[in-house]
């Protein structure tokens, strides 16, 4: 299933995208505009900030809706701003609290048993078909008196376009077909994105390909057994990224921990492989990344392409630092449920 491969952070960092996406839209297009309307244009400002930072954020999602429809803008002659509501929509159906936002910060489960829906990521495919089809239509531009006659001139792409889509419903069957369709769209939109008469809604174009981006796309690196990873004990920084481990591997498949002992050098990340191999430094963190998949693996194979002395450099200066940015802690196992202390070896 789709969302079996969505993990909260994955889902918060569409999240901030998205946030940030509308926060410049009310504060370059819309709030300049004169009109009744613009203090509620203003409320929207610190609400869309809000919903980037994951703080209550499926109520800010259902606030922002009747304000993006009711905002002092001028509406595109492609009738675009549908894809926002739509995407709203399914942010106000999310789950609360997925794991890298604000309203998840400090619990003792990281993940909290967070889930995503498998129906709201098949909607949002759907938004992206109806309105990658809508937006690739073979013409310059959708005519704003078009839109409400049948012209026997259009009637003919109009049902190809149908085809297409009647076509692309099969697609929500099949996995792997959605992420080849994902890339055809993608390839489409670069390849019409100087088309004349429809730059003022390329970039709700864009917006959808982001909102159905699949992390699961970049696959785990998958191994025989679990690996071990050893943790600096009175670390904050360590702590934060074992909790981050917790999250990401919420099933336990991948990593058991343990704190390093006193004085172990280096002291702050490493790994023991479940084929008994030992991980330092940057190796550590490309071989963990590389085992959570998503966008941890996409970070992990970029990270790798740099020399293994400028990254070991790069790992030192953060592990000489950690502590004095970061902070310490008392006690050597983080603060968690009991289902995942059995995951560390004290």
């Amino acid at each position: 299933m789709l969302s079996e491969r969505r993990s909260g952070l994955a889902e918060s960092l569409w999240r901030v995208g998205f946030g940030l996406f509308l926060f410049v839209q009310f504060a370059f297009f819309a709030w300049p505009a004169d009109g009744a309307l613009r203090p509620l244009t203003t409320l929207a400002l610190p609400i869309a900030l809000a919903l980037a930072l994951g703080w209550r954020e499926r109520l800010c999602a259902a606030l922002l809706l009747p304000l993006w429809y009711v905002r002092p803008l001028e509406p595109d002659r492609w009738h675009s701003d549908w894809i926002v509501l739509l995407l709203l929509f399914t942010q106000v159906a999310v789950p609360a609290a997925p794991f890298g936002s604000l309203s998840a910060r400090g619990r003792a489960d990281p993940a909290g048993c967070w889930s995503m829906p498998d129906w709201v990521l098949r909607l949002r495919f759907a938004a992206l078909f109806a309105f990658g089809l809508y937006m690739l239509y073979p013409g310059e531009s959708f005519e704003p008196d078009a839109l409400h006659s049948a012209r026997i001139e259009d009637l003919g792409s109009g049902l190809a376009l149908a085809g297409i889509a009647a076509g692309v419903l099969a697609l929500f069957f099949h996995e792997r077909a959605l992420g080849w369709a994902w890339l055809g769209f993608l390839a489409a939109a670069v390849a019409t994105s100087f088309e004349p008469g429809k730059q003022g809604s390329r970039e709700f174009l864009w917006l959808a390909l982001a909102a159905n981006f699949q992390p699961g796309w970049f696959p785990a690196v998958r191994a025989s057994g679990i690996d071990t990873v050893l943790y600096d004990g009175t670390c904050a920084l360590c702590h934060g990224f074992v909790r981050f481990l917790l999250a990401e591997d919420a099933r336990g498949e991948n990593f058991r921990f343990a704190p390093l002992e006193s004085g172990a050098k280096p002291d702050s990340i490493r790994v023991q492989t479940d084929d008994g191999r030992t991980l330092l430094r940057s190796d550590a963190v490309i071989h963990v990344l590389r085992r959570l998949g998503g966008f941890e693996r996409l970070a992990a194979e970029l990270l790798h392409l740099v020399p293994r002395t400028l990254r070991d450099l790069g790992y030192d200066g953060i592990a000489a630092l950690r502590k004095r940015v970061f902070g310490t802690e008392s006690q050597a196992c983080p603060m968690l449920p009991r289902h995942l202390r059995a995951r560390f070896q004290l």
